[in-house]
C-alpha cells in the first residue's frame, strides 16, 4: 500500500496525523481543565457550604454573645427604665438572630448534625427563658440589689450554651480545613494525574508520530532511492546530455526514482548511442545514395542515347524490311509472269515440236535455276524466321527495361544491360536484312544465269529433239513447281508484310522506352537531390547526438 502510496498522500496523511496528534492532546489539556473545573465546582461548592455553615455558627455565637452582654447591661444600667428596656430589646434580637442563625445552619447541616443542633436550639431556648424569667425579678430603684439577685439567679447558666455554641464553631471550622485540605490534595492529585496523563499521551503521540514519521519518511526514502538533490543534480545532467553520471543506488534497488533514473540514463545512453551509429549509417548511406544516383542519372542518359540509337536501328531495318517487301513483290511477279510462261511454253510445244524441244531445254535450266530460287527462298524464310524470334526477344527485352527503369536505385544499373542486349539484337537484325538484301541478289542472279543457259540451251536444240516429249512433260512440272513458287512467294510476302507491322511496333516501342529513359533520369535527378537533402539531415543529426557525453571524459 505505502509502495504505491503517491507523495502528496503521505505528506497529508502525516499532516493528519500531527493534526489528530494536535488535536489529541489538545483534547486531553481540554478534559483536564473540563475535569478540574467540573471538581472545583463541587470543591466550591462543599467549602462554601462549609463555609456558610462556619459562618452561621460564627454568626449564633456572636449574637449570643450580644445577647449576654446586653444582659448585663441591662442588670448594670437598669435604673433607666428607657435604656433598660433597650437592652432587653437588643438582648432578645440577638436571641431571635441566634436562632435565625441556628435554624438556617440546620437547614444545611447534615443528618449527623440535626440532632445536635435541635438540643442546642432547644437548650438555647430554655436559657433565653431564664433569661427573661430572672429578668423579672429586676426592681429599678434597687438596680444593684436586683443586678446581683439576677446574677445570682443566671451565673454558670450560659456556660453550657457558650461551650456547644464554641464547639459548634470550632467542629464546623475545622472541617472547613479538613475539606479545603481535602480538596487542595485533590485538585493536586488531579492536577498531577492530567500532567501525568498528558505528558504520557504527549509522548505517546510523538512517538506514534515518529513510527509513522520513519515509516512515511523510509518509505519515501525508499521511493526515492537517495536524497532528492541528488536525483535533481543527475537530471540536470542529463538534461545538459551528460549520460556517464554513476548512479549509486541501494543494493536491491530496482523500483526507486534513483533507479528509474539509472534506467532511464541507460536506455538514453544506448539510443544514444544507436542514433550516432545510425546517423554515421544514414550519412553514408546518403553519401552512397547520392553517388549511385548520379551514376544512375549517367546510365539513364547513356540509355536513353543507346534508346535513340536503337530507334534509329529499327527506323532502318523497318526501311529494309519494306525493300525486301518490294523484292517480294517482284518476285511475285516474276513468278505469276513465268506460270504464264510455262502455260506458254507447254502450248508451244503441243504445236511445233521443233521449239518445244528449244523450249524444254530451256524449261530444264529453268527448272534447275528455280530450285535454286526455291532455295534461297527457303534461306529467305528462315531469315524472316530470325527476324520474327528478334522481334520476340526485342519485345521482352523492352518490358525488362520498362521494368527496371521503375524500380532505379541500385537495380537501375540492369538497365544498360538490357539496352546492350537491345542493340545486338538490332545489329542481328541489320545483318539479317542485310542477308535477305543477300539473297534477293542471289535470287536475281540465278535468273540471269536461268536466262543464260536458256540462250546456251536454244544453241542445242538440234540435239534435244529426242527429247521433246519429256521436255513437254517437264513444262507441265515446270508449271506446277511454278504455282508452288508463287504460293510460298505469296507466304513470303504476308510475313514480310507482318515483320513491318511488327518493326514499326517494335519502333514505338522503342520510343516509348527512351520517353521513359528520360522520365527516369528526371526521377533520379530528384532521387538524387534527396539524396542531398537526407545527407545534410545526417550530417545534423551526428551534430545533435555529438552533444551527448556517452563515456566518461
Amino acid at each position: 500500500m505505502l509502495k504505491n502510496m503517491r507523495i502528496k498522500t503521505r505528506f497529508m496523511l502525516l499532516g493528519l496525523l500531527l493534526i489528530a496528534m494536535l488535536g489529541g492532546g489538545a483534547g486531553v489539556g481540554i478534559f483536564g481543565v473540563w475535569l478540574q473545573n467540573a471538581k472545583l465546582g463541587d470543591v466550591l461548592g462543599a467549602q462554601e457550604r462549609a463555609l456558610t455553615m462556619l459562618r452561621h455558627a460564627e454568626a449564633a455565637r456572636t449574637h449570643f454573645y450580644m445577647q449576654r452582654i446586653e444582659l448585663k447591661d441591662a442588670t448594670l444600667r437598669g435604673s433607666d427604665q428607657e435604656l433598660f428596656k433597650g437592652h432587653i430589646a437588643a438582648m432578645n434580637a440577638n436571641y431571635e438572630a441566634a436562632q435565625k442563625e441556628l435554624a438556617a445552619l440546620r437547614q444545611i447541616a447534615s443528618e449527623d448534625d440535626k440532632p445536635r443542633l435541635d438540643n442546642l436550639i432547644k437548650q438555647y431556648a430554655e436559657l433565653n427563658k431564664r433569661y427573661n424569667e430572672a429578668l423579672e425579678h429586676y426592681e429599678y430603684y434597687d438596680a444593684l440589689g436586683s443586678a446581683i439577685l439576677i446574677d445570682g439567679m443566671l451565673r454558670g447558666q450560659d456556660a453550657p450554651i457558650d461551650k456547644a455554641l464554641t464547639a459548634l464553631r470550632d467542629t464546623f471550622e475545622q472541617r472547613l480545613i479538613e475539606q479545603s485540605a481535602a480538596d487542595s490534595a485533590s485538585a493536586s492529585h488531579r492536577f498531577n494525574l492530567t500532567v501525568v496523563f498528558f505528558i504520557l499521551s504527549t509522548i505517546v503521540a510523538m512517538i506514534a508520530y515518529w513510527v509513522v514519521f520513519s515509516w512515511i519518511t523510509r518509505g519515501l526514502m525508499r521511493q526515492l532511492g537517495g536524497d532528492p538533490a541528488d536525483a535533481v543534480a543527475i537530471a540536470r545532467r542529463i538534461a545538459d546530455g551528460d549520460l556517464t553520471t554513476a548512479v549509486e543506488l541501494q543494493p536491491g534497488d530496482r523500483e526507486s526514482l534513483l533507479a528509474a533514473i539509472a534506467d532511464m540514463q541507460e536506455h538514453l545512453r544506448d539510443l544514444i548511442k544507436h542514433l550516432r551509429d545510425s546517423a554515421g549509417a544514414l550519412s553514408g548511406q546518403a553519401t552512397a545514395l547520392s553517388a549511385s544516383s548520379v551514376q544512375i542519372a549517367a546510365a539513364s542518359e547513356q540509355q536513353n542515347e543507346a534508346a535513340s540509337s536503337m530507334a534509329s536501328s529499327i527506323e532502318e531495318m523497318t526501311a529494309s524490311i519494306g525493300q525486301v517487301a518490294e523484292h517480294s513483290n517482284e518476285a511475285l511477279t516474276i513468278s505469276r509472269a513465268s506460270g504464264e510462261l510455262s502455260n506458254r511454253g507447254d502450248e508451244v510445244v503441243q504445236s511445233a515440236a521443233a521449239e518445244m524441244e528449244q523450249i524444254a531445254a530451256s524449261a530444264e535450266s529453268m527448272t534447275q535455276i528455280i530450285e535454286a530460287l526455291g532455295a534461297q527462298s527457303t534461306q529467305i524464310s528462315r531469315i524472316v524466321h530470325v527476324i520474327q524470334e528478334i522481334a520476340n526477344q526485342t519485345n521482352l527485352l523492352a518490358l525488362n527495361a520498362a521494368i527496371e527503369a521503375a524500380r532505379a536505385g541500385e537495380q537501375g544499373r540492369g538497365f544498360s544491360v538490357v539496352a546492350e542486349e537491345v542493340r545486338k539484337l538490332a545489329e542481328r537484325t541489320t545483318e539479317s536484312t542485310r542477308e535477305i538484301s543477300d539473297m534477293i541478289k542471289a535470287i536475281q542472279d540465278g535468273t540471269g544465269q536461268a536466262v543464260r543457259h536458256m540462250e546456251s540451251w536454244s544453241m542445242r536444240v538440234a540435239d534435244g529433239m529426242a527429247k521433246a516429249r519429256g521436255a513437254g512433260e517437264c513444262m507441265r512440272d515446270v508449271k506446277a513447281r511454278a504455282n508452288d513458287v508463287l504460293a510460298v512467294v505469296n507466304e513470303i510476302t504476308h510475313a514480310l508484310q507482318e515483320q513491318s507491322a511488327a518493326s514499326n511496333q517494335i519502333a514505338q516501342t522503342v520510343e516509348q522506352i527512351a520517353r521513359m529513359s528520360q522520365e527516369n533520369a528526371t526521377a533520379v535527378g530528384s532521387v538524387a537531390s534527396s539524396a542531398k537533402q537526407l545527407e545534410e539531415m545526417a550530417r545534423t543529426l551526428e551534430g545533435v547526438v555529438a552533444k551527448f557525453r556517452l563515456n566518461p571524459a
